[in-house]
């Protein structure tokens, strides 16, 4: 398990993060200009995600090629779970990402994987899932030039299908109906996000 994944979501060395009103709230479900109380752990995946896969002291650029010794028994699935040393680890996978510029997708099933693992609680949950859904998901339309350059951290909103958005900002705008978390409210979006970063960047790393 990653070191910055726990279990229960205790919420000390609690941080806030201000996210400005603007035309995306109510698809984010969220309030005028509400603020997300996110713990240092969270606060640091949504600022910079590459932590969840980069090495201890590096910035992410040290990329290992593969030397195209990598077949069809090496699944995505494995290198995100950490099955493989180098350099079909989930490290020189992420390096090879960010220097293709295709990291997004990488980073968003990630954070992902650490809200299922970690399991927090309702309160902590809501901000986190809110959190994810303003970097990842919301929209660009809903954002707009001027709002965007508010945020305080970058967005990265991922290339999937309009109607997985949709889908998922309806269920957002329910979000404080909710009487427990549901771990799964990302599934559809992580599926796609899964299929193409797997057609796409990983395809080209097992031949790099």
């Amino acid at each position: 398990r990653h070191p910055l994944m726990r279990q229960g979501g205790a919420r000390d060395s609690q941080q806030s993060m201000l996210i400005p009103a603007g035309p995306w709230k109510e698809a984010a479900g969220a309030s005028d200009g509400v603020i997300f109380n996110l713990d240092t752990e969270w606060l640091l995946v949504i600022q910079d995600p590459s932590v969840l896969w980069r090495r201890q002291g590096s910035d992410g650029s040290d990329s290992r090629t593969t030397d195209g010794i990598i077949d069809g028994r090496i699944t995505l699935n494995d290198v995100l779970d950490g099955k493989y040393p180098e350099p079909l680890d989930l490290a020189s996978f992420g390096s090879y990402c960010l220097k293709n510029q295709s990291d997004e997708l990488l980073h968003f099933i990630l954070t992902v994987r650490m809200l299922r693992k970690a399991k927090p609680e309702l309160e902590a949950y809501k901000d986190i899932v809110r959190a994810i859904a303003v970097v990842y998901i919301v929209p660009t339309t809903h954002v707009g030039g001027e709002e965007e350059g508010k945020f305080g951290f970058e967005r990265r909103e991922i290339n999937v299908e309009y109607f997985h958005k949709k889908r998922l900002v309806a269920k957002l705008k329910k979000l404080d109906l909710l009487l427990r978390p549901d771990y799964k409210i990302f599934d559809s979006m992580y599926k796609e996000a899964l299929r193409l970063l797997n057609y796409n960047s990983f395809r080209r790393f097992k031949n790099s």
